[in-house]
């Protein structure tokens, strides 16, 4: 049923994407499916924003994450399992990659604690559920 399985956490939530992790697994190997675990760095947007940050902080940034990231795959995951990093705004970049690598089924993790407006999902899981091509599964 599903093929092309991808489960974009938040690192800075990763105790919330562990506990989902074995969902992950178990839904992954139930459909022999390929799974694609990915995080979004959040970019600076603007120019005069980026003006403040030292020129090779996005750089160093990213290769935090993806060494925190390649640990936490290798930890929940096998050794197959695809990952990466995006630079932008976290639901857009969910689904451009969603697109991009044909994805039929998007996984997330339901954040347990809302934030002021955020009654029932947080705004990324809302949009990403809203607005993406495939299923969307978001499990507490």
């Amino acid at each position: 049923m599903f093929k092309n399985i991808l489960f974009p956490i938040d690192l800075h939530y990763a105790d919330t994407a562990m506990q989902v992790s074995n969902n992950v697994r178990v839904l992954t190997s139930g459909f022999d499916a390929d799974l694609h675990v990915m995080t979004v760095l959040p970019g600076f947007g603007m120019p005069i924003v980026a003006g403040y940050f030292p020129k090779n902080a996005m750089q160093l940034a990213k290769q935090e994450i993806s060494r925190k990231l390649q640990e936490f795959v290798s930890e929940q995951f096998t050794e197959n399992t695809a990952y990466s990093i995006a630079v932008g705004k976290n639901w857009e970049m969910i689904i451009e990659t969603a697109s991009r690598l044909d994805i039929d089924l998007i996984i997330m993790a339901h954040r347990k604690k809302a934030r002021a407006g955020e009654i029932f999902l947080g705004s990324c899981a809302e949009k990403v559920s809203e607005r993406a091509a495939c299923s969307v599964l978001i499990i507490r």
